[in-house]
C-alpha cells in the first residue's frame, strides 16, 4: 500500500532506514556476488538457518537468491562488516561514505526537511514558473504567509535570478500556509498542479509503474539531467518525483540507489541552508596576512581599499580577464565606488586565501563590490516586483467594480428595451388593424377605378374608329413626321394596341415591341435600349412598374397616350427632338 499521499510535503521525509538489507539486496543483483555466496552455503562457511529462495537455470546454476530480511542483515555482518570497517579505517578516498552506508544507517530513523530542495526544483523550471503566476492569485496573502514563515534564508535566495527570488517567496508562502492548515487540501493541490505543469514527462513516466524503486527512479532521472550535471538540480528532480508518486498513490522501495541519493540529498539540503558555514564566521579571523599587509604597508586592508587602488591608477594591477569582461559590458570599475566594503567582509574576503598579491586582492575586491551591487539590485527588484503585485491587484478589483457597473448598466439598458419592445408590439397592433382597414378600402376603390377604365375604353374604341379615316387621307403628314433618325437605334415600345403597334413597326421595323399585357417582361429586355416609348393608352401596371425598376439612367423614356399613329408621332418628335 502506499503512503498517505501528501505525507512528504507536508512533514517532509521520515524512514527508518535499514542499511545492511538494502546493500546486501544490491549486491545479490550481481553474478559473482551470488555465486560466492552459494559456494558459502554449500562449503558450510555461513550460519545455518539462513532462509533463502535459489532459482536454477538449465546449465547456469544458481541465477538469483533471495533472502528474509533479518537473515539479508546477517549475511552482511558475515561477509563484509569487517572489510568495511578495515576499508573506511584505511582509505583516503573522499567518497568512503558512499561505500559505508550501510554501516552508518542501519536501524537509523531521518527526517529531512524537503522544502528548500522542492521550491529550488520548482522555481527554476520555467513551465512551474508560469504555473505560478497563474495559480497564484492571492499574492498579498501567500507573501504575508512567508514574512510570518521561518524559511526567511536571504543565503537560498543567493541561489536564484533576482527576477526567480519573488516566485520563491511566494512558493514558501504557500507551503506555510498548507501545512498550518492541513484540513484545506486546496492549496496542495494547487502546490501539485504547479509542479505537474513543469515536470509532466516524469508523471507520465512513473504513472505506468506498479512501484518506484530507486533504480527506477535513476532511469527516469537519467533522461532529465540538466546540462551542467550539477548536484541540486538532480537531487531537486529525485525529490519532486517521490513527492509525485506518493501523490499518484504508487508506493516508493527503498534501494541501495535510494540510500545514495539520500547522501548527496543531505548534502544538497545543507548547502542550501547552511552555505554559509563555507565561508566562516566573521568573528573568527586568524588568517595570518602579516606578509601581504607589511609588503603593501596596508593600506589595501580597508573598506575603501579598491577606491584607492584606481585613484593611484592601479588599474593595471587588476586581472586582465576582469578588465576585458568589464570591457566587453562597457562598462567601468569605478561604477562601484559607492559600494564600498566594510572591514568584516573585507576581513571574511581575506579569509578565503592564505596568500594575497595585489593583482588578485584587486580582482577580489572588485568581486566582493559587484556582488554587493547586485543584491541591492536584487533588493530593489524585489520591492518593485512587490509593488507590482499590489498594483496588479488594485487594477484587477478597478476591473472587476468597471465590470459590475457595466453589467449594471447593461441590466438597466435590456430593462429599457423590454419596456420599447412593448411599446412596439402595441404599436405594430395598431397598424395591422389600421392597414386592414385601409386594404378593405382601397379594395373598393380598386373596383371603382375597374368600372371607369372599361368605360373609357369603349370611349377611345369609338374615338378611334372615327379618327381612322382621317389618319388614312393623311399619308403625307405622316411621312413628315417620321422620325427617320431613330429608325436605326434600339428603341423598346411597351403598351398600344396591336394595331397602333402594327402601323408603327411598319415604320420602324427594327424597333422591339412589347404587348401591353405581356407579364414575363425580362430585365435583358430592358438594358442596352437607347428609349424606352410607353403607350399608357393600353398598358398594365405591373408591366409599366417592370420598366421602370429596370431601366438605365441614360435611357430616355417617352410617353404617348393615343392609338392615332400621327399623333403619337408628333409627340414623340417633341420629346425625341425630330
Amino acid at each position: 500500500m502506499a503512503e498517505k499521499r501528501g505525507t512528504i510535503v507536508y512533514e517532509g521525509i521520515r524512514k527508518v532506514i535499514n542499511g545492511k538489507a538494502i546493500f546486501m539486496r544490491q549486491c545479490l543483483c550481481y553474478k559473482e556476488v551470488v555465486k560466492m555466496v552459494v559456494k558459502s552455503l554449500e562449503e558450510g562457511t555461513l550460519p545455518g538457518g539462513l532462509q533463502h529462495d535459489a532459482l536454477y537455470l538449465r546449465d547456469r546454476g544458481v541465477a538469483s537468491l533471495t533472502f528474509y530480511e533479518k537473515d539479508l542483515e546477517e549475511l552482511f555482518d558475515r561477509l563484509f562488516l569487517g572489510k568495511l570497517a578495515r576499508f573506511k579505517k584505511e582509505s583516503n578516498d573522499q567518497l568512503y561514505e558512499l561505500y559505508t552506508l550501510p554501516m552508518s544507517r542501519n536501524g537509523e530513523e531521518i527526517e529531512l526537511d524537503v522544502t528548500y530542495p522542492m521550491v529550488y526544483g520548482i522555481v527554476n523550471n520555467d513551465r512551474c514558473r508560469a504555473a505560478i503566476a497563474a495559480e497564484i492569485t492571492e499574492r498579498d496573502e501567500y507573501y504575508a504567509c512567508y514574512e510570518q514563515s521561518g524559511y526567511k534564508n536571504p543565503y537560498f535566495e543567493g541561489f536564484f535570478r533576482a527576477e526567480q527570488i519573488w516566485d520563491a517567496r511566494l512558493l514558501l508562502g504557500l507551503l506555510d500556509r498548507l501545512r498550518r492548515d492541513r484540513e484545506d487540501e486546496g492549496c496542495y493541490r494547487q502546490l501539485m498542479r504547479i509542479i505537474y505543469a513543469g515536470y509532466g514527462h516524469i508523471k507520465r513516466q512513473i504513472k505506468t509503474r506498479n512501484v518506484i524503486t530507486g533504480t527506477m527512479a535513476k532511469e527516469i532521472l537519467g533522461r532529465d539531467i540538466p546540462d551542467e550535471n550539477a548536484m541540486l538540480p538532480t537531487v531537486s528532480r529525485m525529490m519532486l518525483l517521490m513527492v509525485m508518486a506518493e501523490d499518484m498513490g504508487i508506493p516508493y522501495e527503498w534501494d541501495y540507489n535510494t540510500l545514495v541519493m539520500l547522501h548527496f540529498f543531505e548534502s544538497a539540503i545543507d548547502q542550501l541552508t547552511n552555505g554559509e558555514r563555507a565561508y566562516g564566521d566573521l568573528d573568527d579571523f586568524d588568517t595570518d596576512q602579516t606578509e601581504f599587509f607589511q609588503q603593501y604597508d596596508e593600506k589595501y586592508f580597508s573598506h575603501s581599499s579598491l577606491l584607492g587602488m584606481l585613484r593611484e591608477g592601479g588599474l593595471e594591477q587588476m586581472s586582465d580577464l576582469a578588465l576585458r569582461v568589464f570591457g566587453l559590458y562597457q562598462m567601468s570599475p569605478r561604477k562601484f565606488w559607492g559600494y564600498d566594503l566594510s572591514e568584516e567582509e573585507v576581513r571574511c574576503l581575506i579569509r578565503q586565501r592564505e596568500r594575497w598579491s595585489q593583482r588578485t586582492y584587486a580582482t577580489g575586491l572588485m568581486l566582493a563590490q559587484l556582488c554587493k551591487y547586485i543584491r541591492q539590485l536584487e533588493e530593489q527588484s524585489l520591492l518593485a516586483s512587490k509593488d507590482y503585485a499590489g498594483m496588479q491587484i488594485q487594477l484587477t478589483q478597478r476591473e472587476k467594480e468597471e465590470i459590475r457597473l457595466r453589467q449594471k448598466q447593461k441590466e438597466r439598458e435590456l430593462a429599457q428595451l423590454a419596456a420599447e419592445k412593448r411599446g412596439l408590439q402595441n404599436t405594430i397592433l395598431k397598424q395591422e388593424q389600421e392597414l386592414r382597414r385601409l386594404q378593405k378600402q382601397a379594395a373598393g376603390q380598386k373596383q371603382q377605378i375597374a368600372e371607369q377604365q372599361t368605360e373609357l375604353g369603349e370611349m377611345r374604341s369609338y374615338l378611334y374608329s372615327l379618327s381612322e379615316g382621317w389618319e388614312e387621307g393623311n399619308a403625307e403628314a405622316h411621312a413628315e413626321t417620321k422620325l427617320s433618325e431613330w429608325s436605326a437605334q434600339k428603341v423598346l415600345v411597351v403598351g398600344g394596341h396591336t394595331n397602333w403597334q402594327n402601323k408603327l413597326r411598319e415604320l420602324f421595323p427594327k424597333w422591339q415591341f412589347i404587348s401591353a399585357g405581356q407579364n414575363n417582361l425580362d430585365d435583358k429586355m430592358i438594358r442596352g435600349k437607347d428609349c424606352i416609348i410607353c403607350n399608357t393608352e393600353v398598358l398594365a401596371h405591373s408591366c409599366y412598374y417592370k420598366i421602370l425598376s429596370g431601366r438605365e439612367k441614360r435611357q430616355k423614356l417617352c410617353y404617348v397616350h393615343s392609338n392615332n399613329i400621327q399623333k403619337c408621332l408628333r409627340e414623340l418628335a417633341q420629346q425625341l427632338g425630330g
